[in-house]
């Protein structure tokens, strides 16, 4: 897992307790979900003229299935699958370019125009 920035804490596995019905049978479930602080910055690229976006992405590394039976009195009752992370990661960084225009000053049209590539 990475390391977190400050006070926000690093992605990771957090679980929550959810009531589930279906066709009017009810039970409790523990589910879990990734989340956490990914590192992302932006910076202007002097060498290429180019806007650097990178970001990470907390995302699930393992899960497995768990089957849960509601309690029915119907016995065909289906059984339902869902799926339980077992380990979370920071995918990336992702690159997102911004390609830039410089204007020249002496004509007065100042400033930067720019449009966005993905990678």
């Amino acid at each position: 897992m990475q390391e977190a920035d400050g006070d926000r804490e690093a992605c990771s596995v957090h679980e929550e307790e959810q009531q589930i019905t279906y066709q009017g049978c009810t039970a409790n479930v523990t589910l879990t979900r990734c989340q956490g602080f990914c590192a992302s910055s932006v910076s202007f690229n002097t060498d290429t003229l180019q806007w650097e976006t990178r970001c990470g992405c907390c995302q699930p590394l393992s899960t497995y299935e768990k089957q849960l039976s509601l309690p029915c009195p119907d016995p065909n009752a289906p059984v339902h699958i869902y799926a339980i992370h077992r380990s979370v990661t920071v995918l990336g960084p992702f690159f997102f370019f911004s390609l830039a225009k410089m204007e020249d000053s002496r004509s007065g049209k100042g400033g930067i125009s720019s449009r966005t590539v993905a990678y």
